[in-house]
């Protein structure tokens, strides 16, 4: 696309200057520049003195189909056949002095007009140019055209946007802002065009509305520049008293303002809208006219394809507790690479209650840690897609469950390898007294279960037989439950939901470069650690939480045994520590213990329980951390993985375990039952007639012929059979 003078003579002259050609009087005082940059040729009508015609006519080339037609704000628009769609603008042209410095009320007395739908015509007022210092020429005028829907970046420069209090103008690519020697106040109202290109397909990361000074030797500093809400293409400045959504203070005439508008764009690409409009005034005292070029920077990207869970399918079951979770992969224009994040929720829904999650990773696929998932427990899982960083998109949750068939039989194939059956031998004992030893393995899962009769016990109501039982896929109980919460309010009450939980061996963390689990941040966190402590017998102990560094505001721990706090008050509110605690006699059974811990903004995150005998001569050469086999989550008194049960008769549910959700039974073979939580309390196992109920004031009871009672943490405390008046010597265990 090009102009070409009408009417003018065939230049005889021609000539190079800085790197133009200049082709000399094309009309009478009037010659033309050519200077080629990377986007194309820039034209210049250079006006020699004053007295030159006072219309310049222009054909158009490049662009024959197209028919020129007057605009708004004096300018000219380049338009379809048959269509009011403008494929370009040509604005009111730029004027500048000889000294390159910019004419501010040349807008008054220079227009553009067409005769034939198919020319510019150029015209300024002879008035006007005899009023010219005889410096200011040769005026340079500077027409253009301006293609806005054939943008090949994310950065806009102003199109058509000077808007005076009196007379709307287009105005190049810049803006004037303030008032002039003629007392006009001058605002911007700069139109970016060509969003169409991209919207609704891509969205806004970020953008940012760039107003650079220009020729600012004499603005006063500082100088406000205020920005509007978007602005129509009518907009003839901010209405008086209206509040900006951003002011900048310039300090100093060199560095340009960055103002968010991320928030306003992403607007005009929801609407798919093709241009948008901001208002800007500036200082509007004085006569301060100040010139500023503007740009709008879009950092935008193709939102993330949702993605499914390939792996394991929606309502399946999984025979491990440390399951490789695998997504659909998908497919991105954006230059960022694909990630994914894996969650796994404990709550009935999507991300509620997570247990744990992958953090962003670039696999489709992710291994569950152990120590995250429970036997007989039903999870929701779902993957997270994202490919720069708007908001990730969430896959559609799966739901699936981890049951490792412990104990003798199960839907799985089987393997007897030593016990009674139809085609094995009877075993003898491994000691006197004692009943037959079995062995199975379940070939699917790999468990190994083992099983032997202790010594049988007579009793009123019949013998009791206390069966011992090995499963190699149960998980020992050693540890304690970690649940892990973003403490939203800063309050340190645990009062927000939660973020994860696992069973952590001992309590003895450092995430000064790490995070606590998933994707929790060790800044304003809780966490509690929840189970029992066995201590030796024979001696007093006092226990301690050591945290920090971190100053006394900045974090705190505080422990309880057997539901009261034994730690100071201090160690709470802050600590340097450690805070000791009272003494606590030791017994053979396990203890309830709970250890909670805040950590605020300040210091590394860090905590470690220590123990030491407080009945010692020297307590603090004692001390050490407590070891992973005093601390479990069940109160149990055998090795891990083993669980004891009784005949008496078939005594089958030996503790139960919350799972939130879901309350899980587990027998003292191992296997277990899941009682889905429901509004009306607990639903029934598909595999089993049994009924679960709590029990006012806490606890719970299980009716399955037996009734079994538990205390609030699934410890077993009674099993009764039904009452038989013709039987007083109904069976009763506790």
């Amino acid at each position: 696309m090009s102009f070409s003078p009408v009417d003018g003579p065939v230049p005889d002259r021609v000539s190079t200057e800085s790197g133009g050609i200049v082709y000399r009087d094309v009309w009478p005082g009037v010659s033309l520049r050519y200077d080629v940059h990377p986007a194309g040729v820039r034209e210049t009508a250079l006006v020699e003195s004053p007295d030159v015609p006072s219309r310049l006519e222009f054909s158009l080339a490049g662009l024959e189909a197209a028919r020129v037609e007057p605009a708004t704000g004096n300018a000219l628009e380049l338009r379809e056949p048959g269509s009011d769609k403008a494929v370009a603008v040509v604005p009111l042209p730029v004027v500048k002095d000889a000294a390159g410095k910019e004419v501010p009320e040349a807008p008054f007395f220079v227009s553009l007009t067409t005769s034939s739908g198919s020319d510019i015509v150029l015209s300024m007022d002879p008035g006007w140019l005899k009023r010219q210092s005889p410096d200011a020429f040769p005026l340079q005028v500077d027409p253009d055209i301006v293609f806005p829907d054939l943008a090949a970046s994310t950065a806009f420069s102003s199109l058509n946007n000077q808007y005076n209090s009196a007379h709307p103008l287009w105005w190049g690519d810049h803006i004037l802002l303030g008032r002039d020697t003629t007392g006009e106040t001058w605002r911007g109202a700069p139109r970016f065009d060509g969003l169409g290109q991209w919207s609704p397909t891509y969205k806004v990361e970020n953008a940012y509305l760039i107003v650079q000074p220009l020729e600012s030797d004499n603005m006063p500093l500082p100088y406000t520049v205020a920005f509007h809400a978007p602005a129509t293409q009518s907009f003839a400045g901010a209405a008086p008293g209206a509040q900006p959504f951003a002011t900048h203070v310039l300090q100093n005439r060199t560095d340009p303002v960055w103002v968010d508008v991320t928030s306003w764009a992403s607007l005009w690409f929801l609407n798919g809208q093709p241009s948008g409009t901001f208002g800007i005034t500036g200082l509007e005292t004085g006569q301060h006219l100040e010139r500023f070029s503007v740009t709008l920077l879009l950092d935008i990207a193709e939102p993330a394809t949702p993605t499914t869970v390939t792996f394991p399918a929606d309502g399946g079951t999984v025979g491990t507790r440390t399951p490789l979770l695998t997504a659909a992969p998908i497919q991105s224009n954006n230059p960022d690479p694909i990630r994914y994040k894996f969650e796994v929720s404990s709550g009935p829904a999507a991300g509620s209650g997570a247990v744990i999650t992958s953090g962003w990773i670039e696999d489709p696929q992710w291994r569950v840690p152990d120590g995250s998932l429970d036997d007989n427990t039903t999870y929701s899982t779902r993957v997270l897609t994202s490919t720069s960083s708007l908001a990730p998109a969430e896959g559609p949750p799966v739901s699936f469950k981890v049951d490792l068939n412990l104990g003798a039989g199960g839907p799985a194939p089987t393997s007897k390898l030593w016990g009674e059956s139809e085609d094995s031998a009877t075993v003898p004992a491994p000691s006197p007294g004692t009943g037959v030893t079995k062995l199975q393995v379940n070939t699917a899962s790999g468990n190994l279960a083992a099983s032997v009769e202790g010594h049988t016990v007579t009793g009123v109501a019949g013998a009791i037989t206390p069966t011992f039982t090995y499963n190699s896929l149960a998980r020992g109980d050693e540890g304690l439950r970690g649940e892990y919460f973003q403490d939203v309010d800063q309050d340190k009450t645990f009062d927000d939901a939660l973020v994860g939980e696992r069973v952590d061996p001992v309590v003895a963390f450092d995430w000064a470069s790490s995070k606590p689990i998933g994707e929790l941040e060790p800044v304003h966190m809780l966490a509690r650690w929840t189970g029992f402590v066995r201590l030796p017998t024979g001696t007093s102990w006092q226990v301690a939480a050591v945290v920090g560094p971190g100053g006394t505001t900045q974090q705190g721990s505080r422990i309880s045994i057997n539901g009261q706090v034994v730690t100071p008050s201090q160690s709470w509110t802050g600590q340097t520590g450690p805070w000791w605690s009272t003494s606590i006699s030791s017994t053979s059974t396990a203890t309830p213990v709970s250890v909670e811990y805040w950590h605020g903004t300040g210091g590394d995150a860090s905590i470690r329980l220590y123990i030491r005998d407080a009945s010692a001569a020297d307590p603090d050469a004692t001390i050490t951390e407590i070891p992973s086999d005093w601390l479990t989550t069940s109160p149990t008194t055998l090795p891990p993985g083993w669980t004891m049960a009784t005949d008496a008769p078939t005594v089958r549910w030996l503790r139960l375990r919350d799972n939130g959700p879901s309350v899980t039974a587990i027998a003292g073979d191992g296997s277990s039952l899941e009682f889905p939580r429901t509004s009306a309390g607990y639903g029934a196992p598909v595999e089993s007639t049994a009924v679960l109920s709590a029990v006012t004031g806490g606890g719970y009871q299980i009716e399955d012929g037996l009734q079994y009672t538990y205390d609030p943490a699934g410890r077993l405390t009674a099993v009764v059979s039904p009452l038989d008046p013709l039987n007083p010597s109904t069976f009763s265990y506790s």
